[in-house]
């Protein structure tokens, strides 16, 4: 009887909820927004359309802290209709799996897995018992599974090789879209970033309408060191935590997986591999002589599906111009910055395997953050009014005049809508064809639409326009007892 219960105490803890290991706020929850350009409705990799991404962590005792994370581009048999694809190599001391025959070939034709350095080879047996047992591959015999890793032995008993191929396929089995959970889960369950406790983190931009309107996700795995910046604030000196001799302290890896929407080739897709390191390098990072710094990109853009089998001699693709990817480029810049840091945020403090990582300070660095005014305290705070949004019947007629008249900056949301900057407060255009009367619509921020509605409700107000989705998340439109209309935005 005692060893039945034991057995059932292991399965619980194999396949526990991800989410009990990771903190609730992400990095904007704080008031801390990265770059330019706007993340998407999940702020994660899975805002790429298809893309799904799975999780399973082990917890076992007091030594063993690791796991498993899937990116899956697609929810087809990808063997059968693989993607372009390309691998960058920021700095070469890793174990990733699969790497020739994507510089040869430039496409990947299994899920991507990230693991840790010792489960490399059980990881790509699985992805092989994966990929052979799907209908349609009964005559595959050869697969090129990609495997990245880092290490997170410190951790977790790493020599137990704890990960068997059953955790690599839960992992993919149970990959959906939508939120992906950060922290302490998956592969990152063991990994440390700055010295602090590191993870899995995610993050996406969209690209302005008129530069194609494309979608940028990434996610990383953060096990590597240097000197802590946030958005340009020397973090680590103003905490004192930064290694005073550049030796083991660190070392570590980064693996970064770039998924986007754009029809781009693998030699373009390289080349926005390469900007990924941009994006770790802003936050710190100095690619260590003992680092494995990875980069994996690919595109979605169904129209270049490579189907494996194909009666043509010839591969029909589209692809964008050089002269039109920065854009995309900016965009890997800012999510890989931004993924990297909500790894640290949503990281909590673990001690296995005789060893601690504390989590990052985050009330210290929030701190850090307003000291050098870097901190916007109104947004993202749930009740608060988070931006104005106004009318209008010709959005570039509008652009022009504010533009013109006070310098106003802006980014397109689709035929409909343009948000603007630099104004004092943040807002937008909608266009409508209806009389403008009112033409202004303040805008409040919470955390939660269906509480905050029934709050509303229960006050007296009345909902004008249930809850509906637009590009950024979810919101509706509510009226006060004195007739005022206004809206509630939240980006869950």
């Amino acid at each position: 009887m005692n060893l039945i219960i034991v057995r059932i105490l292991v399965v619980i803890i194999l396949f526990i909820s991800t989410t009990s290991f990771s903190q609730n706020k992400r990095l904007r929850d704080h008031g801390i927004q990265i770059g330019i350009l706007k993340p998407g409705e999940n702020n994660a990799i899975t805002d790429v359309e298809g893309v799904k991404v799975g999780q399973t962590t082990l917890i076992i005792g007091d030594s063993v802290r690791t796991g498993v994370t899937a990116i899956l581009p697609h929810s087809g048999n990808i063997f059968q209709l693989k993607v372009p694809a390309a691998i960058y190599i920021g700095n070469g001391f890793g174990k990733l799996a699969g790497y020739s025959q994507v510089k040869e070939l430039g496409n990947i034709e299994t899920p991507i897995v990230l693991t840790n350095t010792l489960s490399v080879p059980v990881a790509s047996d699985a992805l092989i018992s994966y990929t052979i047992n799907q209908p349609g591959n009964e005559n595959v015999r050869s697969v090129n599974a990609i495997v990245g890793e880092t290490n997170d032995g410190r951790l977790n008993d790493i020599r137990g090789r704890h990960i068997k191929q059953e955790h690599v396929l839960n992992a993919i089995m149970n990959a959906k879209e939508g939120p992906v959970t950060e922290g302490n889960v998956g592969a990152g369950t063991g990994t440390s970033c700055f010295e602090y406790k590191g993870g899995i983190g995610t993050s996406s931009r969209i690209i302005p309408k008129k530069f194609g309107g494309y979608t940028v996700g990434v996610l990383v795995q953060s096990n590597f060191g240097g000197v802590f910046e946030l958005n340009g604030v020397p973090v680590a000196k103003e905490l004192n935590n930064y290694p005073s001799a550049f030796k083991d302290e660190v070392d570590g890896s980064c693996m970064i997986v770039v998924i986007t929407d754009a029809p781009l080739g693998a030699r373009n897709l390289e080349r926005l591999a390469k900007r990924a390191m941009l994006g770790l390098a802003k936050t710190g990072g100095v690619a260590s002589n003992g680092s494995g710094d990875y980069v994996i990109a690919v595109s979605t853009a169904k129209e270049n599906f490579i189907p494996y089998t194909n009666n043509s001699l010839f591969n029909e693709k589209i692809a964008l111009r050089n002269e039109v990817i920065t854009p995309l480029f900016l965009a890997t810049i800012e999510a890989t910055e931004e993924a990297i840091l909500n790894s640290l945020f949503a990281a909590k403090t673990t001690t296995a395997n005789g060893h601690t990582k504390v989590a990052l300070p985050i009330d210290k660095v929030l701190d850090i953050m307003k000291k050098y005014n870097k901190l916007n305290t109104i947004y993202m705070k749930s009740n608060h009014i988070n931006y104005v949004e106004f009318k209008a019947h010709d959005l570039e007629k509008i652009k022009t005049f504010y533009q013109q008249a006070f310098g106003w900056s802006f980014t397109d949301y689709g035929p409909t809508y343009v948000a603007f900057d630099e104004s004092g407060l943040q807002g937008g255009f909608e266009l409508t064809e209806e009389p403008i009367v009112d033409g202004a619509l303040v805008v409040l921020y919470h955390k939660d639409l269906t509480q905050c509605k029934a709050k509303v409700l229960e006050a007296g107000g009345s909902i004008s326009k249930d809850i509906f989705s637009f590009p950024g998340g979810h919101r509706f439109h509510f009226v006060d007892p004195s007739g005022n209309e206004l809206s509630v935005w939240s980006d869950k």
